[in-house]
């Protein structure tokens, strides 16, 4: 028998054929994820499909699944399914859908306990979303009497086995009423630390390039503003001075480092600036362009 490596690879291909007709009509359209914002910062379902931004809402998730366990979904401060808040929800379903919003249940997510033992399992999985989510009956509906549009695959979690049998039993169920989206999220576990500007735990990226900041924020100051300190002439004098748009400029009689000579900040430009201020109490700003530099 053949390793069960590839499943994963199998439940991508199985949702991209599932998908390809809807992937057609709806290219370009924007989707997001709503029911985990902190402290509700996401807002309501309603006030989410009302923007106008998105096409797709996916409420998000029901992390706890397959292998014997009784699933579970979470929706952060929104609702508690366990006490039946979440059959609130009907209402601002429909609204969305009425509004050209498909509605999505994703499964997985980050945190949760899920993953699929068999294909007996799949097919189980399947039943329960088809009938508490989707088209099918059920007497315990956590989100009322809304059907919604279709199923999400945000697994990120184990090894993708078996979810190409979970998908191809909703679809099955979904083909015998009409259909249903299938879409996924696959992972793209790209080292992208360069491009996290936010600096704080619990990014996706890794965090501590705050310098990133400080270099565009140095590569990005015009070359004009800078003052300019560097050696002239055979007798070792230096000059210092601001750029061209200017015509002050004075000089002294030691060589610079080249170090000093690249800095905008050297202490030719602070000893001219102290010979000017004595002479003519002139400012930092007119000696070496540098507000504040003493």
């Amino acid at each position: 028998m053949a390793p069960r490596l590839c499943c994963s690879s199998q439940f991508l291909l199985a949702v991209s054929f599932l998908a390809a007709f809807a992937a057609v009509s709806n290219a370009g359209k924007v989707a997001v994820y709503w029911g985990q914002g902190a402290d509700n910062g996401d807002g309501t379902l309603a006030e989410t499909c009302a923007t106008g931004l998105y096409d797709f809402v996916n409420i998000a998730f029901l992390n706890v699944y397959g292998s014997g366990l009784t699933p579970v979904l979470n929706l952060a401060a929104h609702c508690n399914p366990d006490a039946g808040t979440c059959k609130s929800l009907s209402s601002e379903i429909s609204s969305c859908q009425q509004s050209g919003v498909k509605v999505l249940l994703s499964l997985g997510g980050e945190r949760g306990q899920y993953s699929l033992s068999s294909a007996d399992d799949a097919r189980g999985v399947a039943d329960y979303l088809w009938n508490t989510f989707l088209g099918g009956s059920s007497d315990s509906r956590p989100l009322g009497d809304a059907v919604l549009d279709g199923i999400d695959f945000d697994i990120e979690q184990g090894d993708g086995a078996h979810y190409d049998e979970l998908a191809t039993a909703i679809a099955s169920r979904c083909n015998s009423a009409g259909g249903c989206l299938l879409t996924a999220a696959p992972q793209c576990p790209y080292p992208d630390a360069h491009l996290d500007l936010r600096s704080r735990p619990g990014c996706s990226a890794t965090c501590g390039c705050s310098s990133t900041t400080t270099h565009w924020r140095t590569a990005s100051t015009p070359t004009a503003t800078r003052a300019r300190c560097r050696p002239r002439g055979r007798s070792g004098r230096a000059a210092c001075r601001r750029p061209r748009t200017s015509s002050w400029a004075c000089r002294r009689r030691r060589p610079l480092h080249r170090a000093e000579a690249t800095s905008t900040r050297t202490r030719c430009c602070r000893r001219c600036y102290r010979r000017w201020r004595a002479r003519r109490r002139t400012t930092a700003e007119s000696c070496c362009g540098i507000a504040g530099e003493t």
